[in-house]
């Protein structure tokens, strides 16, 4: 497959190909620049053209001039509704699917967005979220499907979608144990209760936990969620991985566990079981180098304490993402993939995809090494009153199977977040284990 690109985008074109043609199939190309204002695809005696508008005109007009939303084409389930138009027996699509896929897929499209939350994030029930309902669908995976058939149907080529593990499940281990585990944490956690939550019951039942808690570990329903999680992954053989706080940027979570010795037990039994764990870096670690240098740092030590000598993920604390300076910060602190792209207040598809991509630098028009796998549910999301207030019952279950489904209509991986705290109840464990199922 021969591709030619506009040279005015060069670089934006072979990143949408690269991973169209590299991460979606598996296809030999090559890319050519040339001076046309549209992309040719020639295969054989056959050629395919699609025009180009939405990169060119962001890249030229110093990348201040975004597209209108009505300029985003939505795809339909069949072909014959989109259609091609013929000239001269050479077919043309009647708009811009490659700038389309660029637009979501880098996360350009957010610029769209004037509503988002305390932390940066973007509130999908406004602005452009809300009038496109883009995070239902994945439109990056179903534009691909929709150019794969084209370039069979027309081309007389032949590609099919790269498989790959059809699950992926996580946990952030923001609080691996329900109960303090130190006598200086115990009478911090009874002063908390007096003082912020002005309440001396709290206080009285928090003192008289302490001699229980110290008697066994394995009574901890936090630390116990996380065998409920190794358990549920044996059970449908699906990679677990888990996130591991190192540093102590976050007030709400100024405890970091990776000094506690039961805890670096339970890890490197985790880890000898074959589930991954990568580096849960707080808020101020997104945007501020410094911090996230030093917590990679502390959790490479712990590493080496457990003696786990593979490649670790980042994910970063309330998935909090700044996508103009964090994936750059983390490939200079040497971390290779982010699983942090999802969104906190929706399920669905952040990115418009089920597969993981190489992520790119807008400023700087490249193509970094960081790769980015998207997250598509999250138990808090859920249930949490600030977000969806979900009951976990049939309901809830049909909607992340919907997600499910849609990653697997692609060969994708449907990638969702459980935290270990929140396996407390039978109602928690047998709702995941459904969704799982």
């Amino acid at each position: 497959m021969k591709i030619f690109v506009p040279v005015c985008i060069e670089e934006e074109a072979k990143w949408i190909i690269d991973h169209i043609f590299s991460g979606c199939f598996e296809a030999s190309y090559s890319i050519s620049p040339w001076s046309e204002k549209f992309y040719k695809f020639e295969y054989e005696a056959h050629e395919l053209f699609f025009p180009e508008f939405m990169i060119s005109r962001y890249v030229n007009e110093n990348q201040k001039r975004m597209p209108d939303v009505k300029e985003f084409r939505y795809l339909d389930q069949s072909l014959v509704t989109i259609g091609c138009l013929s000239q001269e027996e050479k077919f043309a699509v009647p708009f811009d699917i490659i700038g389309s896929i660029f637009f979501v897929l880098s996360g350009l499209h957010e610029k769209l967005i004037n509503d988002f939350d305390s932390l940066g994030r973007p509130i999908t029930t406004h602005s452009f979220y809300k009038q496109t309902r883009l995070f239902y669908e994945p439109f990056v995976d179903k534009h691909v499907e929709f150019l794969r058939q084209l370039l069979e149907l027309e081309l007389g080529a032949s590609f099919r979608w790269k498989s790959l593990d059809a699950v992926h499940l996580s946990s952030d281990l923001d609080l691996p144990f329900r109960e303090p585990r130190s006598l200086w944490r115990w009478s911090r956690k009874i002063a908390s209760d007096l003082i912020k939550r002005k309440s001396p019951i709290e206080a009285l039942q928090t003192l008289g936990r302490f001699p229980g808690s110290r008697r066994s570990l394995e009574s901890d329903s936090y630390f116990a969620g996380v065998n409920t999680l190794s358990g549920l992954a044996q059970k449908y053989s699906v990679p677990l991985e888990f996130f591991i706080i190192a540093d102590t940027t976050d007030k709400d979570y100024e405890d970091s566990w990776i000094c506690d010795p039961d805890f670096k037990l339970k890890m490197a039994e985790m880890t000898k079981e074959g589930h991954r764990i990568g580096v849960h870096p707080g808020i101020k670690c997104s945007s501020d180098i410094r911090y996230l240098r030093t917590a990679v740092e502390k959790f490479m030590i712990f590493l080496d304490e457990i003696n786990y000598n593979q490649d670790f993920s980042s994910r970063f604390h309330f998935l909090k993402f700044d996508p103009e300076v964090t994936p750059e910060f983390l490939v200079k602190c040497g971390v290779t993939d982010d699983k942090t792209i999802g969104f906190n207040d929706n399920i669905g598809f952040r990115r418009g995809t089920s597969r993981a991509f190489k992520s790119y630098d807008l400023a700087s028009r490249k193509t970094l090494t960081l790769k980015e796998h998207p997250l598509h549910v999250m138990d808090i999301t859920l249930t949490a009153e600030r977000y969806l207030n979900l009951k976990l019952n049939d309901k809830t279950l049909q909607r992340c199977r919907e997600i499910k489904g849609e990653c697997s209509k692609y060969g994708g991986t449907f990638s969702i977040l459980w935290h270990n705290s929140n396996l407390e109840t039978f109602k928690e464990i047998e709702f995941l284990d459904r969704v799982l199922s």
